[in-house]
């Protein structure tokens, strides 16, 4: 196990692209060429607390020298920092989970975590809180500080207290926010402060790949305090009780920037020269579906090298749109899909935010088949920002080998919980299975064109395929199951196993896209399983990709889509045949 581009032993850290994309592991190996006595440094990381067990971070942990504790709860004023959400143990973790250890991941910087919490189990918290805790990592000598939290509510005191925490070389890092804003209009605070704030970073979220950093992700604001920005994609790191688990966002990106920092301040640098050095090593701007000043993404090998002295490699090469096989590069404002906004009511009252991606020219007969896409559930992360980009592609196909030659109707959509949804996503995935048929009912009642019949085909992603195999056999007329990165290893099923059992009830054509490097399931477990489906079931192997690469990377989003693509068209042939009697 382990990932030899980084150079590290943690079986896990081969699912860690987000890292690979930044250059940790050149930033480290740099670091260590230095030759330099490092410093101990304080990374504080104020959220929701943390797993205060968990193996990947219980070596980690600051102690305060008076009372042994690893930080303070300024919810009960009590030195219980236990997390009770996930959210601040995931953000710990990517910023200095301990690497090298022969155990899940690797974090961004071997510093010492102080663990500020003042958000609860329900990941709110009062501002207050968050302020105490600021003046708790200043007093206590943390010289980083992680915020992934934000508030539309300027506070004066607040940002003179950031001011204040500048002025003695402490670096404040806090996320942009998931709003899709430009926060030019629409700031958000702490974030927006950065604007005044020298040594402050305003942290949005990349989509990337494994080689480079694509745009700014959807689901990110932008604006001219965001500074910097990071992986914030299906970014895997530690979580509750000793687990870990994926989560998009820009609080996935902000620890990697509070990391880089705390990197820097062991050799010795502290303040606006973190900063400069982060932001003077960036790559060129990333593109935003916004049209609002976009930031850099960080580059932590030359970050180091600008902390050193040292001269900068060159940069990778620019996130401009390029044409990849199977990928449309062109804006999507200029596409020819339509996309019209939805929301959709479930059985049991939750509202879903989704969408619906029309083609400009359906296939022959194709003007009622819905592929709707499934993203991983909530509680592990997931948006439909996962799943767009097949969609459009799937919706502005031109080039279909097989029985027909133009686009289908997509519908991706935000489960229960998730983005503007309401409703509260739950920790197996089983109430999602829910927001599936509310999906193809909504296509039942509202997309059918006059005298048509609806027929749908699920397709998901990771976990969002366990909701979809679980959803297929309670859908008339679904005519095909596909399924990207299926979670079948023995780890994987402590929480998905239970809804295999009902993908197997679903007696339709299915097909299983994996990569060959899928750290959750094996070939051989793949192959297995399908055999054991038998005829109804097939699969396609990406060779060399990893289990959170597929639906985000146009190299490996072609080959997926040209499979489906084929895959769909063959199982609409064959039930218009049976439905011919042939």
């Amino acid at each position: 196990g382990g990932n030899s581009v980084l150079g590290t032993n943690d079986p896990a850290s081969s699912c860690q692209s987000n890292l690979e994309v930044i250059r940790m592991g050149a930033a480290w190996r740099a670091v260590r060429a230095a030759n330099r006595t490092l410093r101990n440094v304080v990374l504080a990381v104020v959220d929701s607390g943390v797993d205060m067990t968990h193996p990947d971070l219980v070596n980690q942990f600051w102690r305060n020298p008076r009372d042994g504790s690893i930080g303070h709860n300024f919810l009960d004023d009590s030195s219980n920092v236990n997390d009770e959400n996930g959210h601040g143990t995931h953000c710990a973790g990517i910023a200095g989970a301990q690497a090298n250890n022969g155990i899940g991941i690797a974090g961004v910087a071997n510093v010492q975590l102080m663990i500020l919490k003042f958000m609860g189990s329900d990941g709110k918290g009062p501002l207050s809180g968050a302020l105490r805790a600021l003046d708790y990592a200043v007093s206590n000598g943390a010289a980083v500080s992680s915020h992934s939290y934000g508030s539309t509510f300027r506070s004066p005191i607040f940002e003179a207290a950031i001011a204040n925490a500048d002025a003695v070389g402490h670096v404040v890092v806090a996320a942009a926010g998931n709003d899709g804003l430009n926060l030019d209009q629409t700031p958000t605070y702490p974030c927006s402060f950065a604007r005044t704030i020298p040594s402050m970073l305003c942290v949005a979220a990349s989509t990337s790949a494994t080689t480079s950093a694509l745009s700014v992700a959807t689901f990110s604001n932008v604006g001219s305090a965001v500074n910097i920005a990071a992986p914030g994609v299906n970014i895997i790191s530690t979580y509750l009780s000793g687990s870990y688990a994926r989560l998009s966002g820009t609080s996935m990106s902000t620890p990697h920037i509070a990391g880089v920092a705390a990197l820097l301040a062991t050799l010795g640098l502290g303040g606006q020269r973190i900063t400069d050095s982060i932001t003077r090593g960036r790559t060129a701007d990333l593109s935003n579906s916004l049209g609002a000043s976009s930031p850099g993404e960080l580059d932590a090998l030359n970050a180091v090298n600008i902390g050193l002295g040292q001269p900068t490699s060159p940069p990778r090469p620019s996130s401009a749109p390029t044409r990849v096989p199977g990928i449309v590069s062109v804006p999507f404002e200029r596409s020819p899909v339509h996309r019209t906004p939805i929301v959709v009511s479930t059985s049991d009252g939750c509202e879903l935010a989704g969408s619906v991606w029309t083609p400009q020219t359906f296939a022959p007969g194709a003007e009622n088949v819905f592929v709707i896409l499934v993203h991983p559930w909530g509680k592990l992360g997931g948006s439909h920002a996962n799943m767009s980009s097949l969609a459009r592609t799937l919706s502005e196909r031109d080039d279909f080998q097989v029985y027909f030659s133009k686009g289908f109707n997509c519908i991706t959509f935000d489960t229960r919980g998730v983005g503007r949804s309401t409703g509260s996503s739950t920790f197996t995935g089983h109430d999602e299975v829910k927001d599936v048929v509310a999906m193809a009912n909504y296509g039942i009642e509202n997309l059918v064109t006059k005298g048509g019949k609806a027929q749908f085909v699920l397709l998901g992603s990771s976990a969002g395929a366990a909701i979809a195999g679980s959803a297929a056999p309670l859908i008339d007329n679904c005519i095909a199951l596909i399924c990207i990165g299926y979670t079948l290893g023995h780890m994987a099923r402590v929480m998905f196993g239970s809804h295999i059992p009902k993908l197997e009830k679903f007696t339709g054509p299915k097909l299983f896209i994996m990569g060959t490097k899928d750290c959750w399931t094996s070939v051989s477990q793949l192959v297995s399983f399908v055999e054991k489906l038998g005829s109804s079931a097939e699969y396609r192997l990406v060779d060399g990709a990893g289990h959170f690469e597929l639906e985000n990377s146009p190299e490996r989003a072609g080959q997926i889509v040209d499979w489906a693509a084929d895959f769909i068209t063959k199982a609409i042939y064959h039930q218009r045949k049976e439905g011919e009697g042939l």
